[in-house]
C-alpha cells in the first residue's frame, strides 16, 4: 500500500503570483489633482459677461470665461489648489459683489 500512496500525493505547484505584472502602456498615470474656482454669474449676454470681467479685473481678481454646451458664458475667477482657499476668496467676492457666487470643482 505504501507504494501506492505516494502515488496519491500531488507534487508542489509552483507558486505564482497572484497578479501579472501590467506592461507600462497599460498602467493607470495618476490623475491630475483638481483645482477648484468660485462662479459669479453665469448668462447668455457676452455684453453683461464684459462688464462683469472688467470689473473683476480692475478688483485684482484673475477673472475667465468658460463656456458651456448649453451657450452659457460662466465668469469665474481664480485657480485655487484646495476647496478653502476658493471659499475665502468666494466670501470677499460676495462682500465685494453681492450676488450668491459659488465654489465649483474644476478638472
Amino acid at each position: 500500500m505504501s507504494f501506492y500512496a505516494s502515488r496519491c500525493v500531488s507534487p508542489p505547484s509552483p507558486r505564482r503570483p497572484l497578479r501579472p505584472p501590467r506592461p507600462a502602456t497599460l498602467r493607470r498615470k495618476p490623475t491630475p489633482a483638481a483645482t477648484y474656482a468660485v462662479q459669479v454669474l453665469a448668462v447668455k449676454s457676452a455684453a453683461q459677461v464684459d462688464e462683469m470681467l472688467t470689473r473683476l479685473k480692475v478688483m485684482g481678481f484673475d477673472a475667465r470665461v468658460v463656456r458651456d454646451t448649453s451657450g452659457l458664458f460662466k465668469v469665474r475667477v481664480g485657480r485655487y489648489a484646495s476647496h478653502d482657499d476658493a471659499a475665502q476668496a468666494q466670501r470677499r467676492l460676495k462682500t465685494r459683489l453681492g450676488g450668491q457666487p459659488f465654489v465649483v470643482e474644476e478638472p
